[in-house]
C-alpha cells in the first residue's frame, strides 16, 4: 500500500513571489536558472513568474 500520510505541499503563487523576492534579497545577482534549480522549477516557469511580478 502507498503512504497516504504524505501530503504534496503546492505553495500559493503569493507565498511563490515571496520566496523569489527573499531570495533576491539575498543574492541579487541570483541567475534564473539558479532560481529555478533552488526552488525545483522549470526554468521557463521561473522566467514567467519574475516577468509577471516586474509588471
Amino acid at each position: 500500500m502507498g503512504n497516504h500520510n504524505q501530503t504534496i505541499f503546492k505553495p500559493s503563487q503569493e507565498i511563490r513571489d515571496l520566496r523569489f523576492l527573499e531570495e533576491l534579497n539575498r543574492n541579487p545577482i541570483i541567475s534564473q536558472r539558479e532560481l529555478s534549480h533552488k526552488f525545483n522549477i522549470a526554468l521557463g516557469f521561473t522566467n514567467a513568474c519574475l516577468k509577471r511580478m516586474a509588471r
